[in-house]
């Protein structure tokens, strides 16, 4: 199999969402780690079955507490598909628009997430 991959990757533990749209249940939410990052994709672990071609949303905490204190965590919010998986991992490909959001703390990762399901689903539903 010829290796297709252009970007360096990092091995980097990330926690991570994942949403993707299910015709079920609105969207399938899975909370995990990535494996290794690179500009244009991720590995997650997850058990997770996801067809290949999958859109999906990711979210990405940036975890800098040991160099700057808890005030300056961030999350960066990603759309992609799913182009490979197994039985306990999911190879994720970017698309080329981002977004990050500062947040004070990895509870608030959570919390801000919550929040932001609730505002939208009060007025007009975003798709991250």
């Amino acid at each position: 199999m010829e290796e297709c991959r252009t970007d360096r990757r990092f091995e980097l533990k990330l926690p991570c969402l994942i949403y993707a749209a299910d015709g079920l249940n609105g969207s399938v939410k899975c909370q995990t780690v990535t494996s290794n990052v690179s500009v244009g994709g991720a590995l997650v672990e997850t058990d997770l079955q996801l067809p290949i071609g999958k859109r999906v949303s990711i979210e990405l905490l940036i975890q800098r507490d040991e160099l700057f204190g808890n005030d300056h965590n961030s999350c960066i919010k990603l759309r992609g598909q799913v182009i490979r998986a197994d039985e306990c991992s999911v190879a994720l490909s970017f698309d080329k628009e981002y977004w990050i959001v500062r947040i004070s703390n990895v509870f608030d990762f959570r919390k801000w997430r919550l929040e932001k399901v609730s505002k939208t689903n009060s007025t007009i539903k975003e798709t991250v």
